[in-house]
């Protein structure tokens, strides 16, 4: 399952059925360039449901991290992690499924349900930051 990049949003829930009203714009912490400061932007667009590609998915983010590793992406402290600008802050989000991409097929996922999202999944098992393993061993 691939998650828009947008998923850091805040709107509110119309109806408990399917009905969700989403906003053209949100307030978002937006990175423009590494080692500048996080941005609070008021008026961040929303992706909107038809602009969503299949297998994308639009969730209402209810709470989100924000931690440690959002500075080490500021300040680029993650070389081969390949950083696409601007970035919206935080991370390991929770919240609810709102739209889903059109002609998406298969999915495990449908509106309303309640998922859990990270930015990097397994990254701590990978070469690129394999120093949270050494770490804790």
């Amino acid at each position: 399952m691939i998650f828009s990049t947008s998923f850091q949003l805040s709107f509110r829930l119309v109806s408990r059925m399917t009905t969700f009203q989403i906003p053209k714009t949100q307030k978002a912490a937006v990175l423009f360039d590494t080692k500048e400061d996080y941005r609070i932007e008021t008026d961040w667009p929303v992706t909107q449901p038809n602009e969503l590609k299949p297998g994308e998915c639009l969730v209402n983010i209810k709470y989100s991290g924000v931690c440690h590793s959002d500075l080490h992406v500021r300040d680029a402290d993650w070389p081969r992690i390949k950083l696409v600008f601007p970035l919206i802050g935080g991370h390991e989000g929770v919240g609810v499924v709102v739209a889903i991409g059109e002609h998406t097929v298969d999915t495990a996922v449908k509106i309303g349900d309640h998922v859990g999202l990270k930015w990097v999944a397994g990254v701590c098992e990978t070469q690129v930051l394999n120093h949270c393993l050494r770490k804790w061993r």
